[in-house]
């Protein structure tokens, strides 16, 4: 599920992708290395972890200027970082 959250300066658009919880503390360095590659490899949205301990897909649009394609550009890049996710990290996490 993306979630939308409109501010005075940022949209920002966001998924949470995976509960951290649900691996081994040893091999949270290797989800932090991936993580980094993947911001390094991924256009327009960023990796990261939320204050849930989800890992996180997230992208921002600014306010001034926006307008429907620059949304849908930021809103195609969001869906293919999921994407991304499914089909080139989510196994790597979780071993299935």
């Amino acid at each position: 599920m993306i979630e939308l959250f409109p501010g005075a300066n940022w949209i920002t658009l966001t998924t949470r992708l995976f509960d951290l919880g649900d691996l081994p503390k040893r091999g949270l360095r290797s989800v932090y290395e991936k993580l980094l590659k993947a911001n390094a490899t991924v256009v327009e949205v960023n990796f990261g972890i939320d204050k849930r301990n989800c890992l996180m897909i997230r992208n921002a649009v600014p306010v001034t200027g926006v307008s429907y394609d620059i949304f849908n550009s930021a809103y195609e890049a969001h869906l293919a970082g999921i994407r991304f996710f499914h089909e080139k990290m989510k196994t790597h996490l979780t071993g299935a």
